[in-house]
């Protein structure tokens, strides 16, 4: 009996995860530990722990693997980088140093969703993730020259 309830659980949760994935929403280990648990009870399933070892053994068995996110290399063009270090001094001629400068953003991502996801090996690939974030931009002078 006890191992029916374990193939309802599995079956369960890997419905859950299948449908939350069809929607692209990332779902991190935790989460799918949480939702184990709330899948229990209506199956009838007493005091199950959805331990670390479960989450192991279910995601060995069902091909999911966790993976950094990063969507936003799903969005660059590779010619807009190619050749880059031979094109810059043809578009640096003509400026003078103290009209070069160099700008970095750095991003504070809150209620953002989790940065790893687990999913299915076959489908890792990196999507735009609506995030609420302040950027903010750093900017430097090829010379030094304080703007500010």
């Amino acid at each position: 009996m006890r191992h029916k309830k374990c193939v309802d659980i599995n079956e369960a949760v890997l419905e859950w995860f299948e449908t939350v994935g069809a929607k692209k929403i990332p779902v991190c280990g935790p989460m799918m530990q949480h939702k184990a648990k709330e899948l229990a009870d209506p199956l009838g399933i007493e005091n199950f722990s959805a331990s670390n070892l479960w989450l192991d053994i279910f995601r060995i068995r069902n091909n999911i693997t966790c993976r950094s996110l990063c969507g936003e290399t799903a969005d660059v063009d590779p010619s807009s980088y190619e050749g880059w270090q031979e094109r810059l001094p043809l578009v640096l001629v003509g400026y003078d140093d103290k009209d070069i400068f160099n700008m970095g953003e750095k991003t504070l991502f809150f209620r953002a969703l989790p940065n790893k996801m687990i999913q299915k090996s076959e489908e890792a690939r990196g999507e735009n993730i609506p995030k609420e974030r302040l950027t903010i931009s750093l900017i430097k002078s090829k010379i030094n020259v304080r703007l500010i």
